[in-house]
């Protein structure tokens, strides 16, 4: 079982040099960021996913402005781009959001309007009415 276990560790090993080499040499062309992109103009791929062939990804990202309470909660939009073979999708935007401690009803209230504006810039972004 220590040989196969060896034996799958080094073949993983090898395809994550593949792919570190392949996402090296830059053979690949970043396409524009959606115009809703925080991140700098044409922000490269940053990972690198072997369970998907080798796939280059990036991600995308829109923070609601803070509400002028100081607090530990936000609320962002995000998407991820996949590049495959030459082949870009980006996959459908969606709200993340984090509370990392005990809010007041202030804090919470703050917080609640932080999330109304990121619904209602991923409306926009989705082309609701």
């Amino acid at each position: 079982m220590k040989n196969a276990i060896e034996t799958q560790s080094e073949a993983t090993k090898r395809e994550t040099e593949r792919l570190n080499r392949v996402a090296d040499s830059k053979a690949y062309t970043v396409p524009p960021c959606p115009g809703w992109c925080k991140e700098a103009a044409g922000h490269d791929y940053d990972s690198i996913d072997p369970g998907n062939g080798g796939a280059l990804e990036r991600h995308h990202s829109w923070d609601a402005p803070d509400i002028g309470e100081q607090h530990h909660a936000w609320a962002s939009i995000s998407a991820c781009e996949v590049s495959l073979d030459g082949v870009v999708t980006l996959k459908a935007p969606y709200i993340y959001a984090s509370a990392d401690e005990e809010l007041t009803a202030r804090q919470a209230r703050a917080y609640s309007a932080e999330l109304l504006l990121a619904a209602n810039k991923l409306d926009e972004i989705n082309g609701a009415k």
